[in-house]
């Protein structure tokens, strides 16, 4: 079967935003320190003979956008032309990231378009070739390439990863969509000199973020929000009622119209969120992203998985050689206890009585695996597996192996107990079998 790929898109925020000026080139000298927010699109990847494209979920316009223009199908057309890949991939994006609101939803499908790519079609290309093309398609995707958090200089492209911010919420805000063209180009035009900075407070806070220490709201800014009301007048009315609603500081994501909060440690989301929502916007708390989780996810769901995997073998070999001591126990306990006797008839076999044990055995350890598998990687979305591929089919046929091993000693069981322990163990292997593919022990199903 065709493998796939299925990768995050996440969102970012910009906790600065500095102008420095205009450079000979036309283009704008930035400081700016960028982070990943887990609020994300959802892609998958799967090969086809050419670059196809369909978006799902909240696409918005992106929905009868030429499919030419999108950005991502622009990613793996550049990727496949500068490679000479014979080859091609299905793109696939379940939108959830609001578009058009500063918040690079876009850039990061681009970007995670490159990595999956490179990975579904083998290819050689190194780290820099690759931020090389992301830096061609826009100056925000070559930062998607790693996630985080980052000081970005240039026009954006030229960056320092940043270690992980602290762990830090957020309640996000957006209006309804009303998408400006070339919105940012605008932005940057409608800057003056008196408004270029020269990037101190950006070092300082990326000077806070090597040491550390969280961030704060003296620590935030964002150019563009001095010339909002010039370029976007409905999205500045909507900035300035945010400030004025006393839910705390609001700051403007990239060049907006999305803006976002901080929240303290331990501060509810819901009261910000309510408020918002009555101003007529749509609002959601969401967190800092580090690097590790935002490129990384699928491979840390893969060591969840490898995880309860191997807890679960380890406690069928256990199994093993502990129910049939316990059968040897029962039996022979059955002459002093009158619950084991009335339990465990006269005439039950070792073999058929250990078979029942370790179905038991069996049915607890799969159980302990599948709260092991909500405590490292969540059971998430949604949808059965494809393909014999995928480690949560895997990981259904495995069950279904050792739940054969385990009644192979039927045959040699007495008569009497054939039917209940063959019953019992068709019923154990179709629950699990069927169920599954559908509780995913790594939420989006990658292989």
């Amino acid at each position: 079967m065709s493998r796939s790929l299925q990768l995050l898109a996440p969102a970012k925020v910009n906790w600065s935003l500095e102008v420095l000026g205009r450079r000979d080139d036309g283009y704008h000298e930035v400081r700016t320190v960028l982070q990943t927010i887990a609020l994300a699109d959802c892609l998958t990847l799967t090969p086809a003979e050419g670059v196809t494209l369909s978006l799902g979920g909240e696409a918005g316009y992106l929905a009868t956008e030429p499919t030419a223009e999108n950005l991502a199908y622009r990613a793996a057309e550049l990727l496949r032309e500068r490679t000479g890949y014979g080859g091609g991939g299905h793109i696939e994006i379940e939108k959830h990231v609001p578009v058009a609101a500063g918040l690079g939803g876009g850039s990061s499908a681009a970007a995670a378009t490159l990595r999956g790519l490179r990975e579904l079609w083998e290819l050689s290309i190194s780290d820099e070739a690759l931020a090389s093309l992301a830096a061609e398609l826009g100056s925000d995707v070559p930062f998607f390439l790693r996630g985080g958090t980052a000081l970005a200089a240039g026009r954006g492209e030229r960056l320092e990863p940043l270690p992980d911010c602290p762990a830090q919420r957020v309640v996000l805000a957006w209006p309804k969509p009303h998408p400006l063209t070339d919105k940012t180009a605008h932005m940057y035009a409608a800057l003056q000199p008196e408004q270029y900075t020269d990037g101190s407070r950006t070092e300082r806070l990326a000077e806070r973020l090597r040491a550390g220490e969280p961030v704060r709201d003296d620590d935030l800014l964002s150019v563009f929000e001095a010339v909002l009301p010039e370029v976007d007048p409905e999205a500045a009315e909507v900035f300035e009622q945010a400030a004025e609603i006393g839910v705390g500081q609001p700051h403007l994501c990239g060049s907006g119209p999305a803006l976002f909060y901080l929240l303290a440690p331990g501060q509810p989301a819901e009261p910000q969120i309510a408020a918002l929502q009555r101003l007529g916007l749509h609002a959601a708390e969401t967190a800092a992203l580090p690097a590790a989780e935002a490129v990384a996810r699928e491979e840390a769901r893969w060591a969840a998985v490898a995880e309860v995997m191997a807890g679960f073998v380890c406690g069928y070999g256990l199994s093993l050689v502990v129910t049939p001591v316990m059968a040897i126990a029962l039996v022979r306990a059955r002459a002093t206890n009158e619950t084991v006797a009335r339990t465990v008839p006269e005439g039950t076999s070792l073999i058929a009585l250990s078979v029942v044990l370790h179905l038991f055995a069996l049915l607890v350890l799969t159980a302990l695996g599948l709260v092991l598998g909500m405590a490292l990687g969540g059971l998430e979305d949604r949808s059965p597996a494809g393909g014999l591929g995928s480690p949560n089919r895997a990981f259904t046929i495995l069950i279904l192996i050792i739940t054969a091993i385990a009644v192979a000693p039927l045959a040699v069981a007495r008569p009497r107990w054939r039917a209940p322990l063959l019953g019992g163990g068709a019923l154990f292997a179709a629950v699990f079998g069927w169920a599954m593919p559908y509780l995913s022990l790594l939420g989006p199903d990658g292989s």
